[in-house]
């Protein structure tokens, strides 16, 4: 299809105005938009578009607005109107998603006070709160067989309805075909040991469970917490600034490479979170049991 990406939107939106780019990393732009309105786009409607653009270090991200269109639908034909329901196109420029636009904080927002150093007894308790919620929306998707693949303390957004998981590309559960791998999550340092392990071995690339996920969880609300991520590289000879991928990937699932011992957080919820973070997934509790176990800190 001709025209640029706000161009076809506008065919099915109305004209897009106030355009913000919120983020742009391997090849993927989200942006945030206004709809003008449509018989099928309310006016004044927010809506996130997620627009693949031209970048060589990652030709597999074509693939992505269609598979996360797919998960996004058969999400919202799986849990009903909490699924925000989206649409796919093609422009001259590329691929893209569309999809309303979630108003609310991420947990990474509503841990901000706790990560200065700044933050009052309630405002604590408000982000264990929303850690527990992001635990409880992730229990729910594992409960269906669903897993997210690619959860991050921003990706989790807590709106007046309650919250809402996005960035699903990497997300797989029933109905979706078998062939669709990951490729690794978009953040190495969120990694379980098991899956790093097998991208390095060169295996199959492997599908995300519901014990990995875990592990990105604990690891997120960790970086939520401290400003940190809880692995201590230079204990296994590691500059996490300067390693690259495959380093880190290799210490990583060697699981070998130990916990920060000093990390900025208090200490019953630095005992929550190493549980979470065992290398072995059998011992890792479930996101269930995660957000019970944070909910006893609330207190």
């Amino acid at each position: 299809m001709t025209g640029d990406v706000f161009d076809v939107i506008a065919l099915t939106a109305g004209a897009v105005t106030d355009r913000l780019l919120i983020t742009e990393r391997r090849g993927v732009q989200v942006w945030r938009v206004t709809a003008a309105g449509s018989d099928a786009v309310s006016v004044g409607q927010r809506l996130a578009v997620k627009v693949v653009v031209p970048c060589p270090g990652y030709p597999s991200a074509g693939q992505l607005p269609a598979r996360e269109y797919a998960v996004m639908n058969a999400l919202r034909e799986h849990f009903g109107g909490g699924w925000k329901p989206a649409w796919a196109g093609i422009a001259a420029t590329g691929p893209f998603t569309v999809a309303p636009w979630y108003d609310g904080p991420s947990t990474w927002d509503l841990w901000q006070p706790v990560r200065d150093g700044t933050y009052h007894d309630a405002e604590r308790r408000a982000a264990v709160r929303a850690a527990v919620e992001l635990c409880e929306t992730v229990a729910a998707l594992h409960e269906a067989g669903w897993v997210h693949g690619d959860l991050q303390a921003a990706h989790c957004i807590h709106t007046g309805n309650g919250p809402r998981l996005i960035d699903l590309c990497n997300a797989h559960g029933p109905g979706l075909p078998d062939d669709d791998r990951r490729e690794g999550a978009a953040l190495i340092h969120l990694e379980a040991p098991e899956l790093a392990r097998a991208l390095v071995q060169g295996r199959a690339v492997p599908v995300t469970t519901a014990a990995s996920d875990v592990y990105a969880i604990a690891g997120s609300l960790w970086a939520c917490a401290s400003g940190e991520w809880p692995l201590a590289y230079d204990a296994h000879g590691l500059d996490e600034d300067e390693a690259t991928t495959w380093q880190l990937r290799a210490a990583i699932g060697s699981g070998r490479v130990p916990l920060r011992l000093y990390p900025r957080l208090w200490p019953d919820l630095r005992g929550v979170l190493v549980a979470a973070l065992a290398a072995d997934p059998d011992r890792r509790p479930s996101a269930d049991r995660l957000g019970r176990q944070l909910a006893c800190l609330t207190g």
